[in-house]
């Protein structure tokens, strides 16, 4: 299947099952598929909202890591396996600024220890992740718009 997606890059939650649903263990930088981009007039200016799909789903288990996903769509046309960001970037290093903010908030209590150890535990995943979805690329060429 030939890629008609943009491909971007979001801070991705990294989700451990728990016997209560689950727990947000951190954040990694993940490239994502952008479905939909939308924009809003507001009185505080312009504001975006993005329907992306991450290629690998951010639970913390081998099983989860394996499967790469790409965007499913319903007989209906509507994608299925679509997540919403408000922050989607360029760059890797756009993204990583975020996640080092958004881990560094998240993970204030722990001693110095237990949040190096989570750290390391964030950065395997999302070296893990990067390299899953190292031949993701922008095409070139994108289809023709058409206006409804």
């Amino acid at each position: 299947m030939q890629n008609i997606y943009p491909i971007k890059y979001a801070v991705e939650p990294i989700t451990e099952l728990a016997k209560k649903g689950s727990n947000v263990l951190g954040f990694v930088v993940s490239k994502v598929y952008v479905i939909v981009e939308t924009k809003s007039y507001t009185p505080d200016g312009i504001k975006f909202q993005y329907q992306v799909v991450f290629p690998i789903k951010g639970i913390k288990s081998s099983r989860a890591m394996k499967n790469i996903r790409i965007p499913e769509y319903s007989s209906y046309g509507q994608c299925i396996n679509q997540e919403y960001s408000t922050d989607v970037y360029d760059t890797y290093e756009e993204a990583k600024k975020v996640c080092i903010s958004k881990n560094g908030k998240m993970l204030y209590s722990m001693t110095p220890q237990q949040y190096d150890m989570k750290m390391d535990l964030l950065q395997e995943i999302e070296n893990e992740i990067m390299s899953r979805t190292s031949d993701m690329e922008n095409v070139l060429e994108r289809p023709k718009v058409y206006k409804i």
